[in-house]
């Protein structure tokens, strides 16, 4: 039998972030069996969950797809961060959303994975009794041996994964807090980062073009922000890679200005969007107070 399907929009509390679900929910009255179905590395809701979803769904099983933290709908920051510890625990989470929804027989959930999210959805089962099922489709596990032999042997994954401790180390050096009260800027930073800039000639003394209260698309669109960058070309303010809609990097995607400063109180470095650097404050004072 293939049940309609409808769909409503849900949201549910993953340690205190607002994750945003797809409920699809066959047609029909009393408890349905349920699943959790989630996608691989980086995707949203509305892709390949979407589809095993609708499909659960059209054979009677009450199908949740949801963003993870930092993904699509849902909060949290960094943003797009592929954290296996903080996808599990998201996982678990909407397990428990399910288990207390009022359609939902609690005695028959299940969980469904696909590629990357398999090994995620296996950890998570293997330590909660409340998924009574398992799927796993094509499945990418986090196995050592596995992970060496796709990487190219075991010096090869060794390489990548300290490029990617490192690359944690600059975010958690360089990265604004997620708060909008001033950050103290960093006692040191990397000597590779503080390499002279190509583009000095495209700094301008210009005024700022909005007044310092905030990014001036999330002031005409009401939205919030974490930081402000102030364009050195044409003097335009907006919000930071730290918050939501990121019009700092947009502004330079679609003009190619080349510096912004942080325009925040006791701020006084900048950054260089094509050469990918930090830039000290004696780099671009002179040029911009002419």
């Amino acid at each position: 039998m293939t049940h309609t399907v409808r769909t409503e929009r849900v949201t549910f509390d993953s340690d205190g972030e607002t994750l945003v679900g797809t409920l699809h929910r066959p047609d029909g009255e009393g408890l349905r069996p349920a699943i959790v179905v989630t996608g691989s590395w980086t995707t949203v809701k509305e892709q390949m969950a979407a589809v095993y979803a609708q499909r659960m769904a059209e054979a009677g099983f009450l199908a949740l797809a949801f963003d993870f933290t930092g993904f699509g709908e849902s909060g949290g920051r960094p943003r797009q961060l592929e954290s296996p510890v903080r996808k599990i625990c998201d996982i678990h989470n909407a397990v428990t959303f399910l288990a207390r929804h009022p359609a939902v027989d609690a005695g028959r959930i299940g969980a469904l994975g696909v590629c990357a999210s398999s090994g995620y959805t296996a950890v998570n089962a293997a330590d909660d009794p409340r998924v009574r099922s398992l799927v796993l489709i094509a499945p990418w596990l986090h196995d050592a041996h596995l992970v060496q032999d796709i990487y190219g042997g075991a010096d090869e994954a060794q390489r990548k994964t300290a490029l990617g401790l490192d690359a944690l180390a600059r975010y958690e050096t360089l990265a604004p807090p997620p708060c909008p009260a001033p950050s103290p800027r960093p006692a040191a930073l990397p000597e590779a980062t503080m390499s002279t800039c190509s583009h000095l000639d495209r700094i301008a003394p210009v005024a700022a073009t909005a007044s310092a209260e905030g990014c001036q698309e999330c002031l005409r669109s009401g939205d919030d922000w974490v930081h402000l960058r102030r364009c050195l070309t044409c003097g335009h303010i907006g919000c930071c890679d730290s918050s939501r809609n990121r019009h700092a990097s947009r502004h330079y995607e679609s003009t190619r200005h080349p510096v912004v400063v942080f325009h925040q109180p006791d701020e006084h470095w900048g950054w260089c969007f094509p050469d990918q650097l930090f830039l000290e404050s004696t780099e671009f004072t002179e040029r911009t107070s002419r």
